[in-house]
């Protein structure tokens, strides 16, 4: 028997009983991922890596990119990417300090306007 074999690699899930475990490693640049999956799913990966000839790891990595991908595109823009977009972000003129000093900028303006009273 091979190392690949003994390890479980090279099998089918159907093989290892739709067994993948999920165990997360961060020793290295890369992630081990075990996952377990039922029989059905197991079978839906094999007939995966049977139709692209793709390893385990080639489907999963294609799967979360598009996984993310569509996560990513549900998600709510922040009130700041909205700004950055419609161009509201340095579209204004004004002092150079104006985020630190604005109260005193508005004092300032209402004793100006309102300094007849």
């Amino acid at each position: 028997m091979t190392a690949a074999r003994r390890s479980g690699r090279g099998r089918s899930a159907r093989e290892t009983g739709g067994r993948y475990r999920v165990r997360a490693r961060r020793d290295t640049e890369s992630m081990r991922v075990n996952a377990r999956l039922d029989p059905a799913s197991a079978a839906k990966l094999d007939t995966i890596m049977e139709r692209t000839g793709k390893s385990v790891t080639e489907v999963l990595k294609t799967a979360i990119e598009a996984y993310f991908a569509e996560i990513e595109a549900q998600r709510r823009p922040r009130v700041q990417e909205l700004a950055l977009r419609i161009g509201l972000v340095g579209c204004g003129e004004g002092p150079e300090d104006l985020s630190s000093r604005h109260k005193a900028y508005f004092s300032e303006s209402l004793t100006g306007k309102h300094d007849h009273r």
